[in-house]
């Protein structure tokens, strides 16, 4: 495996843990609600929902690191929803907390791009149009 895939397995990774964290933070903090019951809208759900997506990108992580390449796809498109999730409730968690989630998104998203490109290539040396030369 090459150092950009490496890099892509352990960046899919540390985006995962960094969303859980969060999510579980948001999560597992209770709120004050009114005496009437909390009001529920889709944002109640959506921390929940990020921490499901970063469950699934810690099992995509391992694929990753197994070298198989549909794992850097869907990692791609799971940073991606970590994006989209933290940028609708960015007050949420905290400036820092998001602006952290999505710079590690970005990288993973970058490097899960280069690592989805095929590795391998015909070498110059076994190309069928590479004709000896007899001189």
């Amino acid at each position: 495996m090459g150092v950009a895939r490496t890099a892509g397995a352990v960046l899919n990774l540390l985006n995962a843990l960094w969303a859980a964290y969060i999510s579980f933070l948001t999560v597992s903090t209770p709120t004050s609600c009114p005496s009437n019951g909390c009001p529920t809208s889709l944002f109640t759900y959506l921390p929940a929902v990020l921490l499901s997506v970063a469950a699934i990108l810690v099992v995509d992580s391992v694929i990753c690191f197994v070298g198989l390449r549909i794992g850097f796809t869907v990692g791609v498109v799971l940073s991606a929803a970590i994006v989209v999730l933290v940028g609708a409730q960015w007050g949420t968690f905290g400036n820092l907390s998001s602006s952290l989630s999505i710079v590690l998104s970005a990288l993973a998203i970058v490097f899960g791009l280069v690592s989805m490109r095929s590795g391998r290539g015909i070498s110059e040396e076994s190309h069928p149009l590479n004709l000896p030369v007899f001189g």
